[in-house]
């Protein structure tokens, strides 16, 4: 049925200033629930007013995941993980995403909270999968030290998309070899990693970008696994030891694909680190530097610590030729003490020297001693000689001076 039009005259409006005070609008209190999840088009089933936009994606819950994600990295670093964990008890999307972020970096040193996380991961492995880099002091002051340990060598054993460790250790006391095999139950993991292929809960590290280990007990053949992890591009070794030649190293010639090898405040027989870097592909950084500050000269049989590691520039110097093509960065230094060395050779030791890097193409930064270029019974003083054109005077003088060359060590 059609509805009819009907015309009307049109009353004078009265103007604003005309109205009476009861007439007036009055303000009116209202209640609003504000919700992060995007409500039905067919409006609220409450009284309470909702504020629900058009745009689903005006919403929390309407956002891509890649942006709630980026969202909860900023309230990483706002709140913590504090706030990380009151999000992960709004709603399962919530959860699920806020974990991703609060679990990619543990750091296990002694803090009770960063402990309690630790603890989350190890009794909940599907958690682990979110771990991207683990920091860990193994100290003997440490709470809790051998739950730590296990706590931490349970991560290592699940979490499978691993990109960057840290493993320190120290100890109060001097640990044989025979007690290490027992104890480390971190080294044993990646033993276990390299031996054979993945299978059930062996984790192969395959994805682990950069390793840092530091521990004064360990000796360089102690951890040659790590050699073998497939991708791993940085390996540092600090205080680490070898002052023997190897007896068993296994690994293969130019079968490691590590490209930047630092070994700090190490003391290693040379022939040990030539061997390390004739196992390396391709090295495009290397750092070395030798300490005997830990000599023992009268220590106990069998001690390596008794054992005067052998040094030579001319050795090192053939082994890093072997990646001249490759080597952007070279920075190696002896702080053996002048009186040791007097005393280790009372004849006088041969001095011997680097070699060129002139066919050295991409060197762009090299840090050694003068007088591991220049003979100084030659009488020679111009460094440029030994270095590529490349470098110029600037890298001539960052021999001297290192720590403007900006190389990133």
């Amino acid at each position: 049925m059609g509805l009819a039009t009907v015309s009307t005259p049109q009353k004078r409006k009265a103007s604003l200033s005309q109205a009476s005070a009861s007439k007036r609008t009055r303000s009116v209190s209202i209640s609003v629930k504000v919700s992060h999840e995007a409500t039905s088009d067919d409006g609220p089933s409450s009284p309470d007013l909702y504020l629900v936009p058009k745009n689903r994606q005006a919403c929390l819950g309407g956002l891509p995941e890649e942006l709630v994600l980026k969202i909860m990295e900023n309230v990483e670093d706002i709140g913590g993980d504090k706030a990380l964990s009151m999000l992960c008890l709004t709603d399962k999307r919530c959860k699920r995403i806020a974990e991703v972020v609060l679990y990619k970096t543990i750091c296990a040193n002694g803090n009770h909270q960063q402990y309690a996380k630790a603890t989350a991961l190890a009794s909940k492995p599907l958690l682990t999968r979110h771990v991207r880099e683990i920091s860990v002091f193994f100290g003997a002051k440490t709470i809790k030290h051998d739950m730590v340990r296990a706590t931490v060598v349970k991560i290592l054993a699940n979490a499978h998309d691993i990109q960057e460790i840290c493993l320190a250790e120290v100890r109060d006391r001097t640990t044989n070899r025979d007690e290490l095999a027992h104890t480390l139950g971190w080294l044993q993991v990646f033993n276990s990693a390299v031996a054979r292929p993945v299978r059930g809960d062996v984790n192969q590290f395959s994805k682990l970008k950069d390793l840092f280990i530091i521990f004064r007990d360990l000796s360089a053949e102690d951890i040659s696994c790590v050699f073998r992890l497939p991708s791993l591009q940085g390996l540092t070794l600090e205080c680490i030891s070898q002052t023997a030649p190897f007896e068993n190293w296994s690994i293969p010639e130019s079968s490691s694909s590590i490209r930047k090898l630092s070994l700090d405040n190490a003391m290693m027989d040379i022939s040990a680190v030539a061997q390390m870097l004739s196992t390396l592909k391709v090295l495009h950084h290397f750092q070395y530097h030798r300490s005997t500050e830990r000599w023992e000269p009268f220590g106990k049989e069998g001690n390596p610590l008794s054992v005067w590691p052998e040094h030579s520039w001319k050795l090192l110097g053939d082994a890093l030729r072997r990646h001249r093509h490759s080597l952007e960065v070279v920075h190696a230094t002896d702080d053996s003490d002048k009186d040791i060395l007097d005393l280790v050779y009372p004849d006088g030791r041969e001095i011997d020297i680097l070699g060129s890097f002139r066919d050295f193409p991409k060197l762009k930064c090299c840090h050694v001693p003068v007088e591991a270029f220049l003979d100084p019974r030659s009488g020679e003083s111009d460094l440029s000689l030994y270095l590529p054109p490349q470098m110029g005077k600037a890298g001539t003088k960052v021999a001297l001076k290192y720590q403007d060359c900006g190389c990133g060590f």
